[in-house]
């Protein structure tokens, strides 16, 4: 990942994150935070980092995936001071967890964050982690962003089952689109904007 350029405005990877309705503001944290970076084809690669590895997911117009290599963990993006963050919302997909912070207008508390699809034990580990650093807040919450379908349920379930074991306060923060993700409903969001403009 460090060889591939960051991700700038107007190049083929911010190209295709805007058709997936990711407005610039969002685009703009994500890349100052060096979250994504540029892959081949106008792919995005998201870091998913622990301390001990990077492990990359990667979407494009025609490709999704993960790079070989490492150990899986959360992708993690959050805007405004660090101290100030007191909420998670945890999404299966990195795509889906930018569109709710586009959703949201990027809230301060939050760490928007992706499990990349199912969940091992490293990645139950840096959520625990990042929980009980949470927890010290007197406002901490939990929230399940997984997708609006049976697998997501069930994701949703065993993130409630780890916030209880913490003692986290949870709420389940399913996709009002049935059988999508958050990214499903930013985007008829977007056109429907679109279209209301025209």
């Amino acid at each position: 990942m460090a060889r591939r350029p960051r991700l700038r405005r107007c190049s083929d990877a911010w190209r295709y994150l805007e058709s997936r309705g990711l407005p610039d503001s969002v685009l703009t944290a994500a890349a100052q935070c060096d979250d994504i970076r540029e892959g081949p084809r106008g792919s995005a690669w998201f870091a998913h980092r622990d301390p001990a590895a990077l492990v990359i997911h990667v979407r494009g117009p025609t490709y999704k995936g993960s790079l070989t290599g490492g150990c899986k963990s959360l992708f993690c993006f959050s805007h405004g001071p660090r101290a100030r963050h007191g909420r998670l919302v945890l999404a299966e997909a990195a795509i889906d967890a930018l569109s709710r912070a586009a959703i949201e207008r990027l809230r301060e508390d939050t760490i928007y964050a992706a499990t990349g699809g199912g969940m091992g034990p490293t990645t139950i580990a840096a959520l625990e982690a990042l929980l009980l650093a949470l927890n010290a807040s007197s406002d901490a919450l939990f929230e399940s962003a997984a997708d609006a379908n049976p697998a997501g349920d069930r994701y949703a379930a065993r993130h409630q089952e780890i916030a209880d074991e913490i003692g986290v306060p949870f709420r389940r923060l399913r996709p009002p689109i049935e059988g999508g993700g958050w990214n499903d409903f930013l985007k008829a969001s977007f056109h429907g904007d679109r279209r209301h403009e025209a």
